[in-house]
């Protein structure tokens, strides 16, 4: 779950730098520069660069290896899971994130399933509408638009009755280009401009990875932000692409085709597929920027991009993998630390520290003061007016194995009489090893 929760982070500090320096320098970044910015931040939520670094590391230590004494402290804080010849056990900090877990799965995959049923709904809507152009102008069209874009697949265009805006299907077979009945060959060159540069920029895959990441990370508000901004700059990307060689005129033409369109069906009830002309919130930026001509390439927007990109993969990068140990010898159920109040340690023999435990039964005040308590019980004098004093009381146990444990409570003590009044229990800690 640590290594989920780095991704996130990373893919949150990135979206949340961009937003800041976009609010304040966006003019220094071209659309697709802002556009690859948010891809790298949905990439960060799915790939596990800390599992990365761990990789690296491992083949490192393989060719060149050292040798680490065991010094080792489990903390019941800590997930923990021992196998043993005779079976396994695990601590309440891993049964609560194994709950955890399970139902944020269960509810991603009903998410996920109520997806699927709407994108199955508007795939089988549209096939029974469409029909296959055989318009040799406009497949003549898209042949030249795919050769200057490079463009080597099986592109098909098919028209339909149906009011809606062009676009693109396609994430596993072959794409095909839809788009409503339109006499103007103009406006059809346009339309088939603009989805040549979606399927060019694999933004049916891009797509689907934020239907994916969206129902993963359903409960963080940051991810639906990062999949309206996706959305957003998907289509300023394409709008830049397309109108890079336009004159102001056809500039024109081209935004007047995007109102037109906006006005038609609601293609966007479908996740995984790029509309030509997207909800109406975004229509007046897309204008204003088409019209501007403001298309930007920057050293400055390139050092940002590099800068944001390595600050907020720091997280992801600082993530620490689980250790496995393997232990020699019978290692009993006592060494798992059940509690978040509990730990254990392992230590090598040659290894051991003195600990601070001069006493089995002993109370350290604030100031780091040691005194002996009676195993037997307070030692109070019956008209004592006690002057108490902060600090915490420790028991120490040893086993017969050589094994010890040791407990600690928060605690007061009578400076005149040294009368022990218990308060809350801190912790438990075992050692596989007494140290003491």
């Amino acid at each position: 779950m640590n290594l989920i929760f780095s991704m996130l982070l990373s893919s949150n500090s990135l979206l949340l730098l961009f937003i800041v320096i976009e609010h304040f320098m966006g003019d220094a970044f071209s659309q697709k520069n802002k556009y690859l910015i948010l891809k790298v931040a949905l990439f960060f939520s799915i790939l596990p660069l800390g599992s990365v670094k761990t990789l690296i590391f491992t083949v490192i230590n393989y060719y060149f290896p050292t040798v680490n004494m065991m010094d080792l402290s489990i903390s019941g804080k800590i997930q923990t899971f021992v196998v043993t010849p005779v079976g396994f056990s695990i601590n309440s900090t891993y049964r609560n994130n194994l709950i955890i877990l399970l139902v944020w799965f269960s509810i991603s995959v009903i998410m996920f399933i109520v997806c699927l049923r709407k994108q199955y709904i508007f795939r089988q809507r549209v096939l029974n509408t469409i029909q296959k152009s055989t318009d040799p102008e406009t497949l003549n069209m898209l042949k030249k638009h795919m050769r200057l874009l490079s463009i080597n697949k099986n592109i098909r265009i098919y028209v339909t009755n149906m009011e809606i805006s062009p676009f693109t299907m396609g994430l596993i077979d072959d794409p095909i280009i839809v788009m409503p009945t339109i006499s103007d060959l103009y406006k059809q060159e346009l339309i088939i401009q603009h989805e040549l540069y979606h399927i060019k920029g694999h933004d049916a895959f891009i797509k689907f990875l934020q239907v994916v990441v969206v129902r993963i990370f359903w409960f963080n508000p940051l991810v639906y932000l990062l999949d309206s901004y996706l959305n957003r700059f998907c289509e300023l990307a394409c709008d830049e692409s397309v109108t890079s060689t336009l004159s102001g005129n056809d500039r024109k033409k081209y935004a007047y085709l995007i109102v037109n369109l906006a006005s038609l069906g609601d293609s966007h009830i479908n996740p995984y597929i790029s509309p030509f002309s997207t909800n109406k919130n975004t229509i007046k930026e897309r204008i204003n920027y088409i019209l501007m001509r403001n298309s930007k390439k920057s050293q400055l927007a390139i050092l940002l991009t590099v800068g944001m990109v390595f600050i907020s993969s720091i997280p992801a990068l600082a993530y620490q993998s689980p250790k496995t140990l393997v232990f020699e010898g019978q290692l009993q159920n006592d060494y798992v630390p059940m509690n978040s109040n509990q730990s254990v340690t392992f230590k090598e023999f040659n290894t051991l520290v003195e600990q601070q435990m001069e006493y089995d039964t002993q109370f350290t005040d604030i100031d780091g003061h040691i005194y002996k308590v009676s195993p037997s019980g307070n030692d109070a004098k019956i008209n004592c007016q006690h002057d108490l004093v902060d600090g915490v009381y420790e028991k120490h146990t040893k086993n017969k194995d050589g094994s010890c444990v040791t407990k600690a409570y928060d605690a007061q003590r009578c400076r005149k009489c040294g009368t022990i009044v218990l308060g809350s229990f801190i912790s438990e800690t075992k050692y596989a090893n007494c140290p003491h």
